[in-house]
């Protein structure tokens, strides 16, 4: 009797059309998803905190995939009960989150309010030129006209001359300026990061529609394409708006935002990777994955 040859667990392979790789125009769109959501989710993190930030976006990616996948695209699951039930489960615990960090700011900010009125008017009217001017470094001075900018910083400079202010006062602001209004820096925090979410649930949405030769894991090589030229694009509209701005294309350049590569290779790389490993598995598995 022939000795029967054991069996091999093997990994999923990437399918090719004729030993040829077949690049699809959606992973532009995907592109398109994945760049603003992710800017978003960082401008979240920083401004409404990671806490309710990343739990936003998660539960909104989520239930956003499962309603691409259940209700769109019809996608099998074994118990649709259990599926709904978990869902449910998860909005509960987002609002939970959700209204203990307002309960939490909103002690916060009382007690703000109290120690702010020990404060002397003049130093009250310079910690306000303070944070103006850092509203301003933070969000780029692209966001408010040139000569506001400058008015700004010139008082912000003339009243550290006569009286220097005092550390008590260099605290973060609860507001934004963004085109000249101003907004609460929390409340554009967690708009940005449902925007996020809604994004990163919807990012493989054109794989559906990209056809059977480009569809599966091969998809994720055309959305890594289609997301370096959203990314590329961008960088040469934000180059083009400092150059303008400035009138000088030096100027312009030196405006843009410093990549801090020996800071960031490790951790970005190490997000990158994770993120990797998960559109991966949706790809393959499908958005109920």
């Amino acid at each position: 009797d022939a000795v029967p040859r054991p069996k091999l667990i093997s990994c999923p392979k990437l399918e090719y059309t004729d030993d040829v790789f077949v690049f699809s125009p959606w992973g532009i769109i995907s592109g398109l998803f994945w760049v603003p959501g992710g800017t978003c989710t960082i401008f979240a993190v920083r401004n409404a905190g990671i806490a309710i930030s990343i739990g936003i976006y998660s539960a909104l990616a989520v239930l956003v995939s499962y309603c691409w996948g259940a209700f769109i695209f019809h996608e099998s699951m074994k118990d649709e009960w259990v599926s709904s039930s978990s869902i449910f489960i998860m909005l509960i615990g987002l609002c939970g989150m959700a209204y203990s960090s307002s309960q939490y700011l909103s002690s916060k900010n009382m007690e703000d309010c109290s120690h702010d009125d020990n404060i002397s008017s003049r130093d009250k009217h310079v910690f306000e030129v303070n944070r103006i001017d850092d509203d301003i470094s933070s969000l780029g001075e692209k966001l408010l006209p040139p000569e506001s900018v400058l008015e700004l910083q010139g008082e912000s400079a003339h009243h550290s001359e006569i009286s220097p202010p005092d550390l008590r006062l260099k605290k973060k602001s609860t507001s934004i300026l963004i085109f000249g209004r101003k907004f609460n820096r929390r409340s554009v925090g967690i708009v940005c990061a449902v925007y996020a979410g809604v994004s990163s649930g919807s990012v493989l949405v054109p794989m559906h529609y990209s056809g059977d030769k480009a569809n599966g894991l091969i998809y994720v090589i055309s959305f890594a394409i289609g997301a370096l030229i959203v990314l590329t694009f961008g960088w040469f509209l934000m180059l083009l708006f400092f150059v303008s701005r400035a009138r000088s294309f030096s100027r312009g350049i030196a405006k843009l935002p410093s990549l801090h590569f020996q800071t960031l290779w490790f951790p970005g790389g190490l997000a990158g990777l994770l993120v990797s490993f998960y559109l991966l598995y949706v790809s393959k598995y499908g958005f109920l994955a």
